[in-house]
């Protein structure tokens, strides 16, 4: 559906490609690396394919307690 996860520098050049891994290999990767790097890149989510409507996406935080689940 999508094409290559890439690193761009800042001149828009192709500086890292990502692999594809096999389902359940981490690699070191959880969800405390996935919290950090969308937070980090928030560009990263197409948001624009799930709604249009939405504008840049702009983080507030990292995690937000809520009432929910405690």
């Amino acid at each position: 559906m999508y094409g290559d996860f890439v690193l761009l520098d800042s001149d828009g050049v192709v500086t890292q490609r990502a692999e594809r891994l096999a389902f359940g290999d981490t690699s070191g990767r959880n969800e405390a690396w996935l919290r950090d790097v969308l937070f980090t890149n928030p560009g990263l989510l197409p948001i624009a394919d799930i709604d249009p409507s939405f504008g840049t996406l702009v983080p507030l935080c990292r995690e937000l307690r809520t009432p929910a689940g405690l």
